[in-house]
């Protein structure tokens, strides 16, 4: 999900009444009657800016967020906005969290000890690229060698 810079939230009395008749208190979760982006998460209009709906409401119960933290759904439902279901974290914590059955896709990929050809990704055999990917220097070597060869005869799969 691509990250938006947060803005400060500061909304009127009309706004802040406008903004909690969206909001249906249950038992549990304090699930988000208006609009919802792509990813699912509620959003809230007040004029020209537009938040993030779980924002206003940890904003509203508990004070402004702190800068470079973000809010993690400990219930884990995209439109609950009930503040004592949001945790203030950092952008690793959320993601480490993220259910992926039950793990997150890095902390899944970090836990391998092989590639999947079975070459171990230990200190020699492994190289990390530029984004962070590991990468099997063994299956790395045969694949340029294989190209190399293609190149070598000529075959040019552009054409």
């Amino acid at each position: 999900m691509p990250r938006i810079p947060n803005k400060p939230i500061a909304l009127s009395e009309k706004n802040i009444r406008r903004f909690w008749v969206l909001v249906d208190k249950g038992p549990n979760c304090w699930e988000w009657l208006g609009p919802r982006n792509a990813y699912g998460y509620g959003h809230f209009s007040a004029g020209r800016d537009v938040f993030r709906a779980p924002r206003v409401a940890y904003t509203l119960a508990s004070g402004p967020i702190p800068e470079g933290l973000e809010l993690d759904h400990l219930c884990r439902n995209r439109i609950c906005v009930n503040p004592s279901h949001l945790e203030v974290v950092t952008h690793r914590t959320n993601d480490q969290r993220s259910p992926l059955m039950g793990m997150a896709l890095k902390r899944l990929n970090g836990i391998k000890q092989r590639c999947p050809n079975g070459h171990p990704y230990d200190l020699f055999n492994t190289h990390y690229a530029k984004h962070g990917a590991r990468v099997c220097r063994a299956c790395h070597r045969r694949h340029e060698q294989e190209r190399r060869k293609r190149v070598k005869e000529g075959v040019n799969y552009l054409l």
